[in-house]
């Protein structure tokens, strides 16, 4: 069944150092459930002076600045698991750092399948397309260099060494156990999926990764991170596509396009 984890606390009532560690122990638990298969989803949010609520009062929308109701404690963030049931959810809930500190808020998702008339067919899953990279051993270095030098978030990781089922023997190169048997983070807010494989050394070629971003000065620090131990391809110029776009072929043998959107 599935459980939306609702956090609520003081916004303000946090340190940098304590909001660090939080985060790190939450991601922990994201990736210990996503190997158990019961992750969906998770996201902080940003600050509730971001947020604008929606009202629509005789026919008229009016929006305002912040959240709809002024509370002590603010929603910071939810997870979305899928478990057996609510006692589960329940412990899975008592283990995030929030609770110690605010509220969170454990609710059943509503199911619409009772709804629907027999004649209607059901919601089909839309195909998806994700770039998944192997990186022959160096997957790990992979990661920590597009989370430093591209703002990558990392979603989950997963070793051989962890995997519930037992890799086939003579499968993995020697040394291989420890490294990576599935990743998935995201640049620029877009999936992209990540391993060692089971062979090395790794080869990308016939495709380049597209990275698009706002603007020049963005584009002039990505690409001189994905330059550094790499080739430039063709140096960062303005075309008559882009203000600024150039190719890059990064340390680990990955082909890049960075560009500016016209604005």
């Amino acid at each position: 069944m599935k459980y939306m984890l609702l956090i609520y606390s003081e916004e303000g009532g946090w340190n940098d150092q304590e909001r660090e560690a939080c985060m790190l122990e939450s991601m922990k638990i994201c990736d210990e459930l996503a190997s158990q298969g019961k992750f969906i989803d998770a996201s902080p949010l940003e600050s509730v002076a971001t947020a604008t609520s929606v009202q629509i009062r005789h026919g008229k929308r009016i929006l305002m600045d912040g959240p709809f109701a002024e509370t002590r404690e603010q929603l910071g963030g939810f997870y979305i698991i899928d478990v057996e049931n609510l006692d589960e959810a329940i412990a899975i809930a008592s283990r995030l750092p929030p609770a110690s500190r605010g509220t969170i808020e454990v609710r059943p998702l509503f199911n619409l399948e009772h709804l629907r008339g027999e004649n209607q067919p059901p919601v089909v899953q839309r195909p998806t397309l994700t770039p998944y990279l192997f990186f022959g051993g160096r997957c790990e270095e992979a990661i920590e260099y597009y989370r430093t030098h591209l703002d990558g978030e990392l979603q989950m990781l997963m070793r051989f060494s962890e995997s519930p089922d037992p890799v086939p023997e003579g499968m993995l190169p020697p040394g291989f156990e420890t490294k990576v048997m599935h990743a998935s983070m995201t640049i620029a807010g877009k999936p992209l999926m990540l391993s060692d494989g089971c062979e090395e050394p790794s080869q990308f070629r016939g495709f380049r990764l597209a990275l698009t971003v706002a603007n020049s000065a963005v584009a002039h620090r990505y690409f001189v991170a994905l330059a550094e131990g790499g080739s430039i391809d063709m140096p960062l110029t303005k075309t008559f596509w882009s203000p600024c776009y150039g190719m890059v072929t990064d340390r680990f043998g990955v082909e890049w396009m960075v560009m500016v959107v016209e604005g």
